[in-house]
């Protein structure tokens, strides 16, 4: 006994369209709130790490500045900074600027020491 069941292809057509199209729409707005919420998420995720690494960022600054700052205040340091301007005293700018070129090619040094002469 062989159960068959005979549909016109046009009931056929006209019954999965009622059928996928509610899906499709169904799915497609449940992907786009999923994908809303998943960058909600990971924005969040990406904030938090930014504050993170601000905090531990701004830490190791402050403790270079620290460092920078016990090794200025040395002795020996000061010496050599006070001997070094009285050894420059008699040498004109474009002397000093010319060494600092030759010596520096991208010009980042002497960018610091005229930052530093301000």
């Amino acid at each position: 006994m062989a159960l068959e069941i005979r549909l016109s292809l046009e009931r056929l057509l006209v019954g999965l369209i009622v059928v996928i199209v509610p899906l499709s729409v169904v799915g497609l707005y449940l992907t786009s709130e999923s994908n809303g919420n998943l960058r909600q998420a990971v924005g969040g995720h990406l904030r938090t790490i930014a504050r993170t690494d601000r905090v531990v960022a701004s830490q190791f600054i402050e403790d270079r500045i620290a460092d920078v700052s016990a090794i200025a205040g040395e002795p020996a340091v000061l010496e050599a900074i006070q001997a070094a301007n009285r050894s420059r005293e008699h040498v004109s700018d474009d002397a000093i600027s010319a060494r600092t070129t030759k010596s520096n090619n991208n010009g980042t040094l002497r960018r610091l020491i005229l930052w530093y002469e301000r």
